[in-house]
């Protein structure tokens, strides 16, 4: 597996206490079978330059440690971005952006409530090249009332990104029944670990909820999820996406192929 989201750096938000707390998580995913994880640390208004400069440090000396255990999984680095109005400025900070070629970023929503600018700032991003990642969307309020609201951000090249532990219903279970709700109208294009320690929220997850998946759906969309979709991404590679009704809109023909256009995607177009 790869896994695309996920707080194994020691000290630097919620994830891992220390460098023996991300050694084991690490050892954990290796048994797990993962093959590459990525690092994405929380970044917010209050990331100052000095604390930009101790991740990327973290992250080598994590590299470092990692070598020296004998761990053989492939580590990458990037942020879990905070959405807010200066969401732009941090693709300043290119070792914030996923992929080999950097063509995306991984933003979370606030819990409760929705910025109102959401469909400006995926068109910007999109004007510069960059496609988003929306991470768990499931567990913001606003959308487990609206889950149609979705279907916007997907038109406009958003990739939405699910939590393996709402599938397994780790977050309780009218997230968990909103998860399978957005699995089965294929809302979602990725599932990662957001992995912070070796316990309740640990890579464990990520496999149970992968076999969940594959026996509710089939191997196919499981690997896409959980495989092939993140393969692409690491990669730099562009996934398809595809063009889904929003409720309550109706969208015509010439304003859906504008925002394919604007969106930079190659998806195919299904009426």
């Amino acid at each position: 597996m790869v896994d695309l989201h996920s707080h194994f750096l020691p000290g630097v938000d919620d994830g891992a206490k220390n460098m023996d707390i991300t050694l084991k998580m690490l050892r954990q995913a290796e048994n797990l079978g993962f093959k590459r994880l990525l690092a994405t640390p929380h970044i917010n208004e209050y990331t100052t330059s000095d604390i930009l400069e101790q991740i990327q440090n973290t992250f080598q000396l994590v590299l470092t440690e990692k070598n020296s255990a004998g761990i053989s999984l492939e580590l990458g680095l990037a942020g879990e971005i905070h959405f807010d109005s200066h969401l732009l400025s941090w693709l300043d900070h290119n070792f914030l952006k996923i992929g080999s070629r950097k063509k995306y970023i991984i933003f979370e929503l606030p819990i409760q409530g929705l910025p109102i600018n959401i469909e400006d700032m995926i068109f910007k991003l999109g004007l510069k090249g960059v496609i988003p990642i929306m991470a768990h969307p499931e567990r913001n309020i606003y959308i487990q009332q609206n889950p149609g609201r979705l279907n916007k951000w997907l038109n406009l090249g958003c990739i939405m990104q699910m939590n393996a532990g709402s599938i397994t219903g780790d977050f309780g279970s009218a997230i968990k029944g909103l998860a399978w709700k957005l699995l089965r109208k294929q809302q979602i294009q990725l599932v990662c670990s957001d992995a912070h320690n070796t316990g309740r929220r640990s890579y464990r997850l990520q496999v149970r909820a992968y076999r969940m998946i594959m026996e509710q759906f089939g191997e196919d969309f499981a690997t896409s999820l959980f495989k092939s979709n993140p393969e692409k991404i690491w990669n730099g590679h562009e996934i398809v996406l595809p063009v889904v009704s929003e409720e309550g809109i109706n969208i015509p023909m010439h304003e859906k192929f504008i925002r394919r256009v604007k969106s930079g995607l190659k998806r195919p177009m299904m009426y």
